[in-house]
């Protein structure tokens, strides 16, 4: 027998939406709480060093500069199905994670969903990212296996109030513009997907990069081809290899600060001691601040 909960009138469930918390934006418009969201884009382009830079931020409550993030921390399980301890230790190891970031694999022969249901019951993680879908293929192209695994983390997303980020390769020429068409047939993992968006190359000698959405139910598309944020691949000044932005995104600093923080690093590059850095500035050494 049908129960009153398994339907309302349309006005009802409206006005029950509008009672709700605003959902966050765990990356601007490109992923929202609550979604299933799917990054594509040629081998190389980065995907995965994008993906570890949102979950840190993620893990850590701290926003990349010029992004719309969360300011409070989440529980973040990075499913790395791509990389072994060595070459993640390799590309990462002088860099402190948050301790909310987790990363981990089932065994070769357990049920990824399965897997991820039980470790997302058992420890509470709020965010979840797959990288990537190229490990759960059993044949050619893998749709089968892959259009399943969509269909049950979106159901995971909905039954356990958990947000998904899932990686995926495309075939993408470097010579034009990506599209989903680069997908092939794995096109059909988007219409699964609450949001998609896509790293690209430039034509830049430097190897630059841009980030944009494909698709998104929840609200018009924003980072589209005409203002899509632009970046590049380098090591970056916090230590771990990242995505640096265009100016649109970097840190807005006076220019006071931005006088103090290149003295700062001169200082350093000449061997003095924060200590030693603090007294010449006239900076507490518990504070920083300016010494009244």
């Amino acid at each position: 027998m049908l129960t009153e909960q398994e339907f309302r009138k349309a006005n009802e469930c409206i006005a029950a939406a509008g009672r709700q918390r605003p959902v966050a934006q765990l990356f601007d418009e490109f992923w929202r709480e609550g979604e299933l969201a799917m990054l594509f884009g040629a081998s190389g382009t980065g995907k995965s060093v994008l993906a570890v830079q949102i979950a840190d931020a993620l893990a850590r409550g701290t926003p990349m500069h010029g992004f719309v993030m969360p300011s409070g921390r989440r529980k973040v399980l990075y499913v790395d199905l791509s990389f072994s301890d060595s070459q993640f230790r390799e590309r990462y190891g002088r860099h402190r994670f948050p301790q909310n970031l987790y990363r981990g694999r089932p065994k070769r022969e357990a049920d990824l969903l399965e897997w991820l249901q039980a470790a997302v019951e058992a420890n509470d993680f709020r965010v979840v990212i797959v990288d990537d879908l190229t490990a759960v293929k059993r044949t050619h192209d893998g749709i089968r296996e892959t259009l399943a695994l969509m269909r049950g983390l979106k159901r995971l997303c909905g039954e356990l109030s958990v947000s998904v980020l899932v990686l995926s390769d495309a075939l993408v020429p470097k010579d034009r513009w990506a599209s989903e068409d680069d997908l092939m047939r794995s096109r059909v993992l988007c219409t699964v997907a609450d949001s998609v968006f896509c790293i690209g190359r430039t034509r830049r000698p430097e190897g630059g990069r841009r980030i944009f959405q494909t698709r998104s139910r929840a609200a018009k598309l924003v980072w589209t081809s005409s203002n899509c944020p632009e970046c590049e691949i380098r090591r970056l000044e916090s230590g771990p290899l990242g995505f640096e932005f265009d100016e649109r995104f970097s840190p807005k600093i006076d220019d006071e600060t931005r006088r103090r923080l290149g003295l700062i690093k001169a200082l350093r590059e000449r061997g003095e001691t924060f200590r030693s850095i603090a007294a010449t500035l006239g900076l507490s050494t518990d504070d920083r601040t300016p010494r009244s």
